[in-house]
């Protein structure tokens, strides 16, 4: 099930798209790369990602708020507000998400990864929107390729 989002700041989305970047300079992306190649039913993957999603912000700042953000994104959404419900997402990720990525990496491998990965988001958001996200025409396909990369980066990051 793809899910189009209207791209309301592409510096921001790019700095989301690439805080994924560690995996790949770790072992992490190792075991979950397999999991990408395989076809599967849009389905699966978008309900992967949606647990995924709850899970992932519920370390971040626990289950009922995560429940509770995913349901006023999800209301939005459903509302036809879906650039309300980017904007509400990105800020989660600027205020919260991100700082606390940044907190926990693991090794000074991760943390230049993760420098890199900032600086280039920071230099040519248009860019790394294009190129990791596919952007086009002010909007981004969050495709069940996508949601299944994103649910294995929260695996490869909750083990």
């Amino acid at each position: 099930m793809e899910v189009v989002l209207p791209l309301v700041s592409r510096r921001l989305m790019a700095l989301v798209a690439v805080h994924g970047v560690v995996d790949a300079a770790s072992h992490r992306a190792l075991w979950y790369a397999p999991l990408l190649l395989p076809p599967a039913p849009a389905r699966l993957d978008a309900l992967l990602f949606a647990l995924a999603s709850l899970a992932h912000f519920g370390a971040d700042v626990g289950p009922p708020a995560s429940a509770a953000l995913h349901a006023l994104l999800g209301a939005l959404h459903l509302a036809g507000r879906t650039g309300a419900s980017t904007a509400v997402l990105l800020a989660y990720f600027a205020a919260v998400h991100l700082p606390l990525v940044v907190a926990k990496r693991r090794t000074r491998r991760e943390s230049v990864a993760l420098a890199l990965g900032f600086a280039a988001a920071a230099v040519a958001p248009g860019a790394v929107c294009d190129r990791l996200l596919r952007a086009r025409d002010g909007e981004f396909a969050l495709t069940p390729r996508l949601q299944r990369a994103i649910a294995c980066h929260v695996l490869a990051n909750t083990v």
